[in-house]
């Protein structure tokens, strides 16, 4: 048994200790209150997370596009594709930019400059630059230094390969705004609204916890439910108990959140560190 899962005996036991001090009534509101704070911070962080990117992300996003942009020679990149599938001959970058550009299937269009130059090959072309589009040759460096994940970025590249595509065309094309726009509409935004909204699930749930707790704690409504001392104690230690597993749960969603966000987690809270617990890996499962 690790560590984490002796913190959640731990967490469980004392909630169960503490509420039975506190007694019943106290506990009733605190379980309450936490559900229901949990329940509006996931509903307002979903419903809002993309007003929320419009208003304070996406100008970001997009400068971000543009700048990365600004870096793609879409001609250069298709070259050494096609080199590292075994297609050679005289290719030429500035050649396949305007070639790449022209109406019409990227793939197709790569496959006619080969045919004009002569280029013989049995390869499919059309699946080389799917699968780059899929999958483009972007190094680890560069995942690292904007804490993007990698296998969520392929991820969504699945579904947006035209985009991708038709960016590498506007590219190719010199038309950069128009690259950007689609590289910040079809794969970065869905990327950071994905930050933005579970940021704000997060955020919401303390602050209404907080608020919530004054509210109750002001409005005196506890001392209207008073029960008899020992009923009062019985009750609040089975309820400490459920207190204790509502916030193991709470918390795991917050760290399988965070594992997302990261992909993979950061030490301790990893995908390997989970893996090798017990009652961790059985909250956890819920939210995998």
């Amino acid at each position: 048994m690790s560590i984490f899962d002796i913190a959640i005996i731990l967490i469980i036991l004392f909630s169960t200790l503490i509420c039975a001090l506190k007694g019943f009534v106290k506990t009733i509101f605190g379980v309450v209150g936490s559900i229901v704070a949990f329940i509006i911070a996931v509903v307002v962080g979903i419903a809002a997370h993309s007003a929320v990117y419009d208003a304070y992300f996406k100008d970001g996003t997009t400068q971000f596009a543009k700048n990365f942009v600004e870096q793609v020679d879409t001609g250069a990149m298709i070259e050494e594709v096609l080199r590292n599938n075994g297609v050679d001959g005289d290719i030429d970058s500035d050649e396949l930019n305007k070639a790449i550009a022209k109406d019409g299937e990227m793939g197709d269009n790569v496959q006619g400059y080969l045919d004009d130059k002569g280029i013989e090959t049995d390869k499919d072309i059309n699946k080389i630059v799917d699968d780059f589009a899929k999958s483009p040759n972007i190094s680890d460096e560069t995942f690292e230094k904007y804490n993007i994940d990698r296998e969520q970025f392929n991820e969504i590249l699945k579904d947006s390969t035209d985009s991708l595509k038709e960016a590498l065309k506007a590219a190719a094309d010199d038309d950069k705004d128009r690259a950007a726009g689609y590289i910040e509409e079809h794969i970065l935004s869905p990327i950071v609204k994905r930050f933005v909204r579970d940021g704000l699930i997060i955020l919401i749930f303390v602050l209404l916890k907080i608020i919530i707790s004054i509210i109750i704690m002001a409005s005196g409504v506890m001392k209207r439910f008073e029960l008899v001392k020992k009923t009062d104690t019985l009750l609040g230690a089975a309820l400490g108990f459920f207190s204790g597993v509502v916030t193991v749960v709470i918390y795991t969603y917050f760290i399988s959140l965070a594992v997302k966000m990261t992909g993979g987690g950061v030490s301790p809270f990893d995908l390997e560190t989970i893996e090798d617990t017990v009652i961790l890996k059985f909250f956890y499962s819920f939210f995998s």
